[in-house]
């Protein structure tokens, strides 16, 4: 885990290295440069992870190729013995070598082959093209632009920044804002002249011309699931804990960032399960962040299923103020515009940091898969048809699972209504299911084969919520150093869970049914037959109304704030002062979602550090 930097041709050493230090957060273990005059530059900040020695620093040359990569390959371990067999030589123990080594035998169809999480440079001195890829989820940031001729890639836009003759903001930067959860998953960006490299791509620069190409696609990896519930959690069982067992591959202290939720508390309870069957101990322990006053703090529960597991458990208390403080320096390092605070997350990771953590195995994408959002669970609806018994019981599980006043949008007592008001809801709510990078046959025929509530799933996986995630916690771990890990985002785990019947998801009472069933032997009962779910998240209505009222109040009618060009100063004025006694969380969460843009324009282009205080 790392940050690269890339050019081409080359540019000057000393513009460049300063240019390369603006990633120094990403990788804090070392840094270097390879130059080739007229034509290429190199660049890598290392956090070292697996193979710490010199040997396995970056740019690394491989016979006629070098490579730049950001993230790891799981299974170098088993590509590497196939290599070998092959004829191949290795002169270290890093899975940056096996990359490339497998990039020199297979070409681009190496990356199927890979189990992992990456944005990678590979340049060929011998043909003199750059070979650029991302993973097939995106869990790596990659940023590009072209310049004068001249092309430049990037971990993080920042570094990409010193580049462009002036930094302006995007055409479409109104959108941008507006549509939070859905830039990501496109090449949009905040800052014009700057594009996000694709996942699930790679691409050939040659002649002063990039062509992209994709590589995978998960609808047509989809495989067949057993047709009995007991085998497909036989499968599940042994995929997910395969998929922590390869994630634990790693020289240094592994952690987990332990919401006390199923999700982070499964994977939890599988690494200690899989550390009681190993030869091998495992340096483990978890991280929670608290809230006092959060509806959502779940430290109790992160408490217990440590004591259960044995697991040393490191404690977080994310207070207010210093969230406040830390504001605009928060959103230089996030680089992004997002409707909660990055502080209670990045606190967690600092935290690990502190103690000399480099590698956090966490949740994300459960949510995802197996339909932890409100009414994502009614799509089922639509697959089970007219069936009033199955009907019910939805309606009783999300009724069990969620405290949010159900019948505000559904009715108890009716289920059939309930099912009714689906079918509405999926007509009319285009912007999350009829996403118009997926065409009417497509998503027909997706849904055919899916189901309705995979087909939803697929689309919060792969084109909204998920990747606008797996951004944000590259970027709140990344700026202390701490690369995450997330076993839910397998492959094989992903394309196995998305071929499931939505049945084997929300079953018996329960969501998330499949996991709780298939991982019985390992995750506490207390956790395992928990219903009520909770989202981490700044408790912002209360900040808003106590500590942070007095600087708010202040903030909004400054004149530095009022001659901001990207809020509505006016609109964000109205709104607090109507209601700051007694704001609701969401009046709070779009009130900070009004805001953010000033914040990032305070912290990322202006690079203002000092306290907001």
């Amino acid at each position: 885990m790392c940050g690269i930097l890339g050019s081409i041709p080359s540019t000057e050493s000393h513009f460049f290295k300063d240019a390369l230090s603006l990633l120094s957060h990403r990788g804090p273990d070392g840094e270097k440069t390879y130059h080739i005059d007229n034509k290429l530059s190199f660049g890598h900040t290392r956090l070292s992870v697996i193979d710490t020695s010199d040997d396995a620093s970056q740019p690394f040359r491989y016979e006629h190729l070098t490579i730049i990569i950001n993230g790891e390959i799981y299974n170098y371990k088993e590509i590497k013995k196939e290599l070998i067999t092959l004829g191949y030589k290795f002169r270290t123990q890093s899975d940056t070598e096996v990359a490339v080594a497998s990039y020199l035998h297979w070409g681009a169809s190496c990356l199927k082959r890979f189990n992992g999480m990456w944005a990678m440079a590979i340049w060929d001195e011998q043909k003199e093209e750059l070979f650029l890829c991302r993973d097939r989820f995106g869990k790596k940031p990659l940023f590009y632009t072209e310049q004068k001729d001249k092309f430049i890639f990037g971990s993080e836009m920042k570094a990409l920044l010193p580049f462009l003759d002036k930094t302006e903001l995007a055409d479409d930067f109104t959108w941008l804002v507006t549509n939070q959860i859905f830039y990501e998953s496109t090449d949009k960006c905040l800052i014009k002249g700057i594009k996000r490299f694709p996942a699930a791509h790679y691409g050939i620069y040659k002649n002063n011309q990039l062509k992209l190409h994709r590589y995978w696609d998960t609808f047509n990896e989809l495989s067949d699931v057993p047709k009995t519930y007991e085998l497909q959690c036989e499968q599940f069982a042994f995929l997910f804990k395969d998929a922590c067992r390869l994630r634990l591959r790693s020289d240094v202290a592994v952690a987990t960032s332990l919401s006390g939720g199923l999700d982070s508390g499964a994977i939890a309870s599988v690494v200690k399960f899989l550390s009681k069957n190993s030869t091998n101990a495992i340096d483990y322990e978890a991280f929670t962040a608290f809230m006092p006053n959060s509806s959502s703090d779940e430290s109790g529960f992160a408490k217990s299923l440590c004591e259960q597991n044995n697991i040393h458990l490191n404690l977080t208390q994310i207070l207010p103020q210093q969230a406040l403080e830390n504001i605009y320096k928060d959103y230089y390092y996030f680089e992004e515009i997002y409707y909660t605070p990055p502080y209670p997350m990045s606190e967690n990771y600092k935290s690990m940091k502190e103690k000399g953590v480099k590698v956090s195995l966490d949740g994300h994408g459960a949510d995802e898969l197996f339909c932890g959002y409100r009414n994502f669970m009614f799509l089922s609806f639509l697959d089970c048809g007219l069936n009033y018994k199955k009907i019910k019981e939805i309606t009783k599980t999300y009724n069990e699972t969620y405290s949010y006043n159900f019948s505000q949008h559904y009715d108890k007592r009716t289920p059939l209504l309930s099912y009714l008001k689906t079918q509405l809801w999926y007509r009319f709510l285009p912007h999350y299911l009829k996403n118009n990078r997926i065409s009417e046959e497509l998503q027909k025929e997706m849904i055919k084969k899916m189901g309705y509530l995979n087909y939803g799933l697929y689309v919060l996986f792969h084109l909204s919520t998920l990747p606008t995630l797996l951004r944000n916690f590259d970027r709140y771990a990344m700026r202390h150093g701490v690369e995450v890990r997330m076993p839910f985002l397998d492959y094989r785990v992903v394309t196995f869970c998305l071929s499931l019947p939505w049945h084997s998801k929300i079953r018996n009472g329960f969501t998330k049914a499949i996991i709780r069933d298939a991982l019985k032997d390992c995750i506490p009962q207390n956790i395992r037959e928990r219903k009520s779910k909770q989202a981490f998240q700044a408790p912002i209505e209360h900040w808003m109304r106590n500590e942070w009222k007095e600087v708010m109040s202040d903030l909004i009618v400054s004149q530095e704030f009022k001659s901001s060009k990207l809020v509505n100063s006016k609109l964000i004025e109205h709104n607090f002062f109507k209601k700051r006694n007694d704001l609701s969380y969401f009046d709070a969460e779009n009130l900070f979602k009004l805001m953010s843009p000033f914040f990032w324009e305070q912290g990322f282009l202006k690079k203002k550090f000092e306290d907001i205080l």
